[in-house]
């Protein structure tokens, strides 16, 4: 992913010295796949009726039926079909469709999905734990 400033935005200057960005929405994660699109499916069905969606608890039991839907439809089961992935300089394409994987998450936080820990329990496995300072964003294939 080559990242880098956006032209278009005049950049200002605070008090301190250090540039200041206009920041209006943060992410801390995006994916690709089923778990996009029971996303958006979450997305489009609050917008056309918000007044269904009034609890944390109404809005959990969308998401598990729409992620129950997946399981049984499988519209998501090879990604590797429609997308090539790159990390670090290195075609992760094939890993892609060996491992059959159905979303793609891009992270800059520890968990994701309501508090799931794709990593486990810290420094658990081979796998450094993820931080929000290290400049990294962390790639995850889930089948």
């Amino acid at each position: 992913m080559n990242v880098g400033p956006n032209p278009k935005i005049e950049i200002k200057s605070s008090k301190e010295g250090r540039e200041t960005l206009p920041l209006n929405v943060v992410n801390n994660y995006f994916s690709l796949g089923v778990d996009a699109r029971i996303a958006l499916e979450f997305h489009e069905a609050r917008e056309a009726k918000p007044g269904k969606f009034n609890s944390r608890f109404r809005n959990k039991m969308f998401y598990g039926q729409a992620g129950g839907k997946d399981l049984i439809q499988r519209k998501w089961k090879d990604l590797s079909n429609y997308v090539t992935l790159e990390c670090d300089g290195q075609d992760m394409t094939n890993k892609l469709k060996e491992m059959k994987v159905h979303s793609i998450l891009f992270l800059n936080i520890s968990n994701y999905g309501g508090g799931t820990k794709p990593w486990g329990a810290s420094g658990m496995g081979h796998f450094q734990p993820p931080s929000t300072d290290d400049g990294m964003i962390e790639v995850i294939g889930l089948t």
